[in-house]
């Protein structure tokens, strides 16, 4: 199966407002429209080519956020992200992917060890809205109808060492 990811353009913005405080803001605008289907090519014969359509949108990122330097060691980091959702027609959403419009809220924060070292740590609520699937009607006689709901949390932790 080949799958061509696709294309997104950014726009970011950093203000220092002081010598503490930064504030954050990026927009991203992902290209999910040409992801029309799924194609599964076998070695065999049997099964034949499986086509899934997907059709999805085109869609926009949105994010706040703010870096706060408490001194030179510790810096404090909290942003909150509006996700659209590329499918939202129950129709082509999928159990592989039950796609929906999130929000994000993360919070994290820096240690600065020393000058070449550094500890980050982040925490970030993903909150998927509730969703329907009801792909019927291109599913080859099978009925798949039904809710989606999704959530994640996410704990990340990484080290920097800079020579």
């Amino acid at each position: 199966m080949d799958l061509a990811l696709p294309a997104s353009f950014a726009l970011s913005l950093a203000q220092e407002l002081n010598s503490q405080f930064t504030l954050l803001a990026d927009i991203t605008w992902t290209d999910w429209s040409t992801f029309q289907e799924l194609r599964v090519i076998y070695d065999t014969p049997s099964p034949p080519t499986t086509v899934i359509p997907e059709r999805w949108d085109d869609t926009f990122r949105y994010s706040v956020g703010g870096r706060y330097a408490l001194n030179d060691t510790f810096v404090l980091r909290a942003g909150l992200v509006h996700d659209e959702a590329a499918v939202d027609d129950p129709e082509y959403v999928s159990p592989r992917i039950p796609e929906t419009t999130r929000t994000w809220v993360t919070v994290g924060g820096q240690w600065r060890v020393s000058d070449q070292f550094s500890i980050d740590a982040a925490y970030a609520r993903v909150m998927g809205q509730d969703g329907s699937i009801d792909n019927s009607s291109h599913s080859a006689g099978q009925i798949l109808r039904g809710d989606t709901k999704g959530s994640a949390h996410i704990i990340s932790v990484g080290g920097s060492y800079r020579f």
